[in-house]
């Protein structure tokens, strides 16, 4: 075929007339309109360099990464907010002077009154797991509940005081700082709460076992409430294990209220507990980020008998 005399004769005059090749190994169209190499609609020519008969391949397209989706709570670390255990422990004195004056009996009698308002505020706080173990102390101390129990299962089964025993409250604090080391404790737990619960001076290192507990950073940070069951009971070491200057134990000198006391602390303090980023209002700092509510007042329409 005859060309034109504007036409590029060869096929190497055209390649060299265009201006570059393509990335992709395939010549850019030539821009000189008359270019005799190839037509507009034709395929565009390969690289000089490749043998001939083969084709180039396009590259693989990028695979597109996929869209990381946020976090759901069951993701975050230590699992859902509702699953974090909180320890919920009676330390209760089980000494002679118990044993007087019906005291014993009504704390049994107490505590057990106040099971159904704490599931009942366990079940409207589901931030929190609530487990319940019991620990007594008299002659030594033992677990009257060892296993944490969670408070829908809680069952109360009484204590005894049997006469003559003294007060070992040093080696029940001991015992419980055991249990709240890490582990068997769980570092994204809920600060425990540790209710102590007595009638006289103790008999033993006291201080020892208090020690032990505050060097372990779930026992220091724990919200620690104590309920001083008549007018015998040593206030100065109740308000040591308390170890909150803001806070004074709880005096019931009389069964209605030792009943109001046990009730509040399992409901008012647990519920407090279970949601500590809050601060409710007429409070009063316990714990950390764990506000306490203001306990309610002795009931007077009751005498003092204790």
């Amino acid at each position: 075929m005859a060309r034109g005399p504007n036409q590029v004769g060869t096929r190497a005059a055209c390649v060299r007339a265009c201006e570059s090749i393509g990335p992709c190994g395939r010549l850019p169209r030539c821009e000189r309109s008359n270019c005799a190499c190839h037509s507009p609609n034709e395929d565009l020519p390969v690289r000089s360099s490749q043998r001939d008969g083969e084709r180039s391949v396009p590259p693989p397209k990028p695979r597109r990464q996929p869209v990381q989706s946020r976090p759901i709570m069951g993701d975050l670390p230590g699992g859902p907010l509702a699953s974090r255990p909180l320890h919920f422990i009676w330390i209760l004195d089980r000494s002679g002077s118990m044993s007087l004056e019906g005291k014993i009996q009504q704390l049994n009698f107490a505590i057990r009154e106040a099971i159904d308002p704490m599931r009942e505020t366990a079940r409207e706080n589901p931030n929190a797991e609530v487990l319940v173990r019991v620990l007594t102390f008299s002659t030594g101390a033992q677990w009257h509940l060892a296993t944490p129990t969670p408070v829908a299962d809680f069952r109360w089964s009484d204590v005894t005081a049997p006469p003559g025993g003294v007060t070992e409250m040093g080696k029940a604090l001991t015992m419980v700082a055991e249990q709240l080391r890490i582990p068997p404790m769980t570092d994204y737990a809920l600060p425990p709460v540790l209710v102590l619960v007595s009638d006289g001076q103790p008999t033993d290192e006291f201080a020892s076992g208090l020690q032990t507990l505050l060097r372990e950073p779930w026992g220091a940070r724990a919200v620690k409430l104590a309920i001083a069951v008549g007018q015998d009971a040593d206030l100065d070491v109740l308000t040591k294990f308390m170890a909150n200057p803001e806070m004074q134990p709880l005096q019931a000198n009389n069964a209605a209220t030792l009943v109001q006391y046990i009730r509040w602390a399992s409901t008012a303090v647990l519920k407090s507990a279970s949601s500590p980023a809050s601060r409710p209002p007429n409070s009063v700092p316990g714990g950390v980020n764990v506000p306490i509510p203001i306990a309610p007042g002795p009931v007077t329409s009751q005498p003092d008998v204790w």
